[in-house]
């Protein structure tokens, strides 16, 4: 208990015992950040699919050639820094004289240099990663259509009479909503729509397989028609 309670001495073997504890976790504390920074890179490829996704969503850019060639870039990168990052955590060969100490500080040296290398190239694909995955979301948002004229259908079925739910934003003092029961005549409305402002109508509709919904509205004498098909 008084050894414990004894203050420590600042001297030449106090700081050469500091080294040896550097020099000895030096291994240890590169392989926990090799794992840290693996798994960070699996994570990420959650975060590179869903953002990816919801941008494609948002946009409604139709996928090209050029394009998937886009959206898949930071594929190669990603997959890279997490292989580079797990061989950082593995061990190294390497090989020295048991009897010479000089051959074992060098040896160690060697295996720390090429772990340190490892993750050095795997922090810097990974960013790479993130510049890509950013640009292809921005990209690919920016390239889709503007959010004027996106329509949203949804069928809400009330006490067992089914109505069609139109809504969106368009800039037109109106829009003309079809919506076309499988086998049976359409059903159409005129809805005017205050500037700036979404709107929205409930079309009721009899039960059916599916419902054709056409919605068009006119800007500059040019006429626009958004078409979808909804199932129950």
């Amino acid at each position: 208990m008084a050894d414990e309670e004894s203050p420590k001495i600042v001297n030449e073997l106090f700081w050469l015992a500091k080294a040896a504890k550097i020099v000895e976790d030096s291994g240890e504390r590169l392989d926990k950040a090799a794992e840290r920074v693996a798994s960070a890179m699996a994570w990420f490829w959650t975060i590179y699919s869903g953002a990816t996704t919801a941008a494609l969503a948002l946009s409604g850019l139709r996928i090209t050639g050029m394009w998937a060639l886009l959206v898949a870039a930071p594929i190669l990168p990603l997959f890279a820094a997490y292989v580079f990052a797990t061989w950082a955590s593995l061990p190294v060969s390497i090989g020295f004289n048991v009897l010479a100490p000089y051959d074992i500080k060098q040896a160690h040296e060697k295996a720390i240099l090429a772990k340190r290398n490892r993750l050095r190239i795997s922090l810097v694909l990974g960013g790479v990663t993130s510049v890509l995955v950013a640009a292809v979301a921005v990209g690919t948002i920016l390239a889709g259509p503007p959010p004027e004229g996106r329509i949203a259908v949804a069928l809400s079925p009330a006490a067992g009479k089914p109505a069609l739910l139109v809504g969106g934003t368009v800039d037109a003092a109106e829009v003309a909503v079809a919506v076309t029961p499988k086998g049976m005549p359409a059903v159409e409305q005129v809805v005017p729509v205050a500037k700036g402002k979404p709107f929205s109508v409930a079309v009721p509709v009899p039960a059916a397989g599916s419902y054709d919904v056409h919605v068009a509205w006119k800007k500059d004498k040019q006429r626009t028609v958004v078409t979808q098909v909804v199932e129950p």
